[in-house]
C-alpha cells in the first residue's frame, strides 16, 4: 500500500510558470486490489479543465478474476514536463475472468491444469461524448501441466479518426469510422525445452481491408553460458488505398564468462525503415552491489 504526491513547476524563458500537481495510490486488501490517481495543471492562458483522473479496481482471485476503470483527461490539462498519448478523452473499461482447473481425479484432462475465458470491454469518447474508439475482446485459453499454454480469442473493434493518417510510405488511411473483426491464436511452449518461447498469429479486418500478423518470440538455450532471445514479426496488410508489409526481425544474444561477467548484443532489422541497428554491451560486477558497464 502507498500513497504518493508529486509537483513539478517548468518555467521557459519567457517566465510564464506552468505546474503541476497530483497525487496517487495503490491499496491492496487481500485478493482486491484499488489504485488511482488525481493530478491538475496550472498553465497561462489556459483556464479551467485542467484535471485528469482515475480510479480502478481489480479482484485477483483464482478461479474468478475482474477489473474495472475510468481514466478521463480534460482538454486543458498540460503537464509540461510530463508526457500524454493523447488529449481531451475519457476511457471506461472492464473485464471479468473465469478460471476453473479440472479435478485431479480426472484421467482425461489430466494434462491441463487450468482452463480460463475471459471478456473484456473499453469505451473511448472526448469529453463532449463524442465516441472516438470502442473494443470488445473475448477469449479461451488453456494451461499444461507441463509449462505450456494454448490460446485463441477475437477482437470487435471500432476506430474513428478525424483526419488520414500515414499508415505506411505512400498509403494514407482516409477520416471516416471503421469497424474490424479480428481473430489471434497463440501458442506457448513449455520452459523444458531447449527452444522455447510464444508463437502467435492474427487474422481478420483492418480499416476496411485485411491484416495477418506472425510473430515469435522466445529464448534458445545453445549452452548453460550462451542463449539467443529472437522476436520475429512478419505483417501483411492488405488495404483498398493500397497493399504494404513490415517485418521486424530482433535478436539478443548473451554470453557469461562467470556469474560477474557478461556480454550481450542486439540486433533489429526494422523492414519498414530499412535499417539495421546493433549495440553491445559488458557487464562486470567487480564488488558485491558494484558494476561497471561498458
Amino acid at each position: 500500500r502507498y500513497v504518493g504526491v508529486m509537483a513539478t513547476r517548468k518555467t521557459p524563458s519567457e517566465g510564464r510558470d506552468t505546474l503541476t500537481g497530483g497525487a496517487d495510490t495503490n491499496i491492496g486488501l487481500g485478493l482486491h486490489v484499488i489504485n488511482g490517481y488525481v493530478a491538475m495543471t496550472d498553465t497561462p492562458g489556459l483556464s479551467g479543465h485542467d484535471l485528469s483522473y482515475m480510479g480502478a479496481y481489480e479482484y485477483q482471485g483464482d478461479r474468478w478474476g475482474g477489473s474495472a476503470q475510468r481514466l478521463v483527461v480534460q482538454r486543458n490539462f498540460n503537464p509540461e514536463m510530463g508526457f500524454l498519448r493523447r488529449r481531451d478523452f475519457q476511457t471506461s473499461a472492464g473485464s471479468f475472468r473465469f478460471s476453473p482447473r479440472p479435478g485431479r481425479n480426472n484421467p482425461r484432462l489430466k494434462a491441463f491444469r487450468k482452463f480460463s475465458y475471459s471478456g473484456s470491454a473499453d469505451r473511448t469518447t472526448n469529453n463532449e461524448g463524442v465516441l472516438q474508439s470502442r473494443s470488445y475482446s473475448g477469449s479461451v485459453s488453456v494451461d499444461l501441466m507441463s509449462g505450456g499454454a494454448i490460446s485463441g480469442g477475437v477482437d470487435r473493434d471500432l476506430e474513428g479518426l478525424d483526419a488520414p493518417f500515414q499508415i505506411a510510405q505512400g498509403i494514407r488511411i482516409p477520416a471516416g469510422v471503421y469497424g474490424f473483426t479480428s481473430g489471434r491464436v497463440s501458442v506457448s511452449l513449455p520452459p523444458s525445452f531447449r527452444v522455447r518461447g510464444n508463437v502467435s498469429t492474427t487474422f481478420g479486418d483492418f480499416y476496411n481491408g485485411t491484416r495477418q500478423t506472425l510473430g515469435y518470440s522466445g529464448r534458445v538455450e545453445i549452452t548453460k553460458q550462451f542463449t539467443i532471445e529472437p522476436t520475429l514479426s512478419l505483417n501483411w496488410v492488405r488495404l483498398p488505398v493500397g497493399d504494404f508489409t513490415t517485418h521486424l526481425l530482433q535478436s539478443r544474444v548473451s554470453y557469461t564468462f562467470t556469474p560477474r561477467q557478461t556480454v550481450g548484443t542486439l540486433i533489429q532489422y526494422n523492414s519498414s525503415a530499412r535499417a539495421i541497428s546493433t549495440n553491445v554491451r559488458y557487464r562486470w560486477e567487480y564488488i558485491p552491489g558494484s558494476d561497471l558497464f561498458v
